[in-house]
């Protein structure tokens, strides 16, 4: 069973989770259109796992087929755009 990781509306980056985990699905909304990059680690410079693309005052989600964090899910933020995000982890 999949768990939730809430991640605060905002426009920085932010260690979404620490550790080993599989990402299983998220729902992402934002005011402006924006793009956040999933990377697996702790920092921007990490391998990206997953991509999502947020419209402009909408919504994304979708549930993924099981996508592998060795070290941990770090949300790269494209520029000043806030997002909020919830990931669901196993």
């Amino acid at each position: 069973m999949s768990r939730a990781i809430s991640v605060a509306s905002a426009a920085t980056d932010a260690q979404a989770y620490t550790g080993a985990a599989t990402l299983m699905g998220f729902v992402a909304t934002g005011s402006t259109t924006s793009v956040v990059r999933l990377r697996d680690g702790t920092t921007a410079t990490d391998p990206v796992k997953a991509v999502i693309g947020i419209p402009a005052d909408g919504t994304a989600a979708a549930e993924l087929p099981a996508a592998e964090f060795a070290t941990g899910i770090f949300v790269d933020r494209d520029g000043t755009n806030a997002s909020e995000l919830v990931l669901y982890i196993q």
